[in-house]
């Protein structure tokens, strides 16, 4: 999540922003937009099955991420 800070707007197309805001929004708020406009951007730019593949991603990457957390650099439980 930390790579995510820096990017900048420029960087991306509108579409591809308003998933990589989403993806921020979701995982920092742990699923509540303070800032409701990140969501509807997000669903306005994005059919529902994109919007679930993203989703789905975003959930998978985080529990991955967590799961590596855990464990020491031998794969042993911390």
């Amino acid at each position: 999540m930390q790579l995510l800070g820096p990017l900048r707007k420029d960087d991306f197309d509108e579409r591809e922003w308003a998933a990589l805001q989403w993806a921020r929004t979701i995982v920092l708020f742990e699923g509540a937009f303070p800032d409701p406009r990140v969501d509807a951007e997000f669903r306005s730019s994005y059919a529902f099955g994109e919007r679930k593949a993203i989703f789905a991603t975003v959930k998978l990457m985080l529990f991955f991420n967590m799961l590596a957390n855990s464990m020491n650099s031998q794969g042993q439980p911390r």
